[in-house]
């Protein structure tokens, strides 16, 4: 799961704590409406497809208060 690299960071402040628990609430909130798209019928899913790339996109390209998650972010972005 792509929430490892995130989880793995320390924060030293308490923004830097916050903006890693929000991305990690958007990665488990993706996490779960990717197993709702898996249970659509094809016409279904070709609807929510785009909804799911840009929650995708939103997530991954992100700027958040903490660099070093900003860099974990956009590491992931380019392994999708």
């Amino acid at each position: 799961m792509r929430s490892r690299l995130v989880n793995k960071l320390i924060p030293f402040t308490e923004p830097q704590r916050l903006a890693i628990e929000t991305v990690q609430d958007q990665i488990w909130s993706l996490y779960q409406n990717l197993k709702t798209y898996k249970t659509l019928t094809s016409e279904e899913q070709q609807q929510e497809k785009a909804d799911l790339e840009a929650s995708f996109d939103q997530i991954f390209t992100q700027n958040t208060s903490f660099e070093t998650l900003n860099q974990v972010l956009r590491r992931l972005n380019r392994r999708s």
